[in-house]
């Protein structure tokens, strides 16, 4: 069940739903979880090529680290991220990372991080701690309310994005304005229809029309 759960948790928009499909669940009815969950997970296969991809990335990059790793598994968790890459870097086909990649040496450039203030992923922790190692030439901006992906999936963030990359100087490109990323309202919770509301909304369409 943790596993459905996670998944929504990249998207607010799609996490707004969590709370309803949870109490649905607790029903004994998975249908609006399974169905958040492959919202961002799930798909045809033609679509689902990003997996390859993950695996080739984590194998060559994160298994080995993994599993020379000291730290306690997860209470919610346990082991079983662990074990599932485990299993499959066992025979996947993976490239050779040298010790430099996991160097971060100061920035000679203006260099853009971007976060999601509820990412699950890759959280705004991850990158204060490269903004510290980049040195005086990074810019953090954190989208509270954002989840996952934040300058693909936000037009403000794009927008940062661009302008960023076309300021004709290092300090212009520091500078530029992301107050927009501050501004940006998190999903309400969705409510799904009842008869109680539907009868609500019907009433209200027909006083309208008067």
């Amino acid at each position: 069940l943790l596993g459905l759960v996670r998944p929504p948790l990249y998207a607010p928009q799609v996490a707004a739903a969590l709370p309803a499909a949870i109490h649905e669940a607790s029903l004994g009815r998975f249908d609006a979880l399974a169905g958040l969950a492959g919202q961002l997970g799930g798909g045809s296969r033609a679509m689902r090529i990003f997996e390859g991809m993950h695996f080739s990335v984590i194998c060559a990059e994160d298994a080995p680290r993994i599993a020379a790793s000291t730290e306690a598994p997860s209470p919610d968790f346990g082991t079983l991220d662990r074990d599932l890459y485990a299993r499959v870097c066992a025979s996947w086909p993976r490239g050779a990372v040298e010790p430099a990649f996991y160097a971060l040496p100061p920035a000679r450039h203006p260099v853009l991080i971007a976060s999601g203030g509820s990412d699950p992923a890759t959280p705004e922790r991850h990158g204060q701690r490269v903004q510290a190692a980049l040195g005086a030439q990074a810019r953090h901006v954190v989208v509270p309310t954002a989840g996952h992906g934040v300058v693909l999936a936000l037009p403000c963030m794009r927008d940062v994005l661009f302008r960023f990359i076309d300021a004709p100087r290092d300090a212009d490109a520091l500078a530029v304005d992301a107050n927009c990323a501050l501004k940006l309202p998190r999903p309400p919770a969705f409510l799904p229809p009842t008869p109680a509301t539907l009868a609500a909304a019907a009433s209200a369409v027909r006083e309208s029309d008067r």
